[in-house]
């Protein structure tokens, strides 16, 4: 008998604004420098995810009330 646990992964497409791209670059290569490994860019969007998430949900809200990017 094999126990399977689930994975706290989950696979999906994404589709960033090309002006989101460099700044997810430049973490994720400042994270692959402090781990001494490389480094996803799933890693990294994971790190500013959590980041963002630690804000109150009205937080987040008043950031969408924001101009759009040109």
């Amino acid at each position: 008998m094999s126990f399977h646990t689930a994975t706290p992964l989950v696979r999906f497409n994404l589709h960033l604004h090309r002006l989101h791209i460099t700044p997810l670059i430049r973490i994720a290569d400042r994270l692959a420098s402090e781990k001494g490994r490389d480094v996803r860019l799933g890693e990294a969007l994971e790190l500013i995810l959590n980041a963002g998430l630690s804000r109150s949900d009205d937080a987040l809200l008043a950031l969408g009330k924001r101009p759009a990017i040109p």
